[in-house]
């Protein structure tokens, strides 16, 4: 087994620190997840070991980028 978060939950607490940008770190993390949000977007429909993959791909950069 793994665990696996919920990035909706994650999404409404940086909601919250983040209104009328007044904390660039919450701004910061709400962009890396919608970029993650993207990727689930495009590989819709995909078969499961497609998505997969594109998610070990690219979802790690999405993340991680500085």
């Amino acid at each position: 087994m793994r665990l696996a978060f919920c990035w909706a939950h994650v999404w409404r607490g940086f909601i919250d620190l983040a209104p009328n940008g007044l904390s660039p770190i919450a701004a910061e993390v709400l962009t890396r997840i919608a970029a993650l949000y993207r990727i689930e977007g495009e590989i819709a429909g995909l078969p499961a070991e497609a998505r997969r993959q594109v998610r070990q791909d690219r979802s790690p950069a999405a993340a991680d980028r500085a």
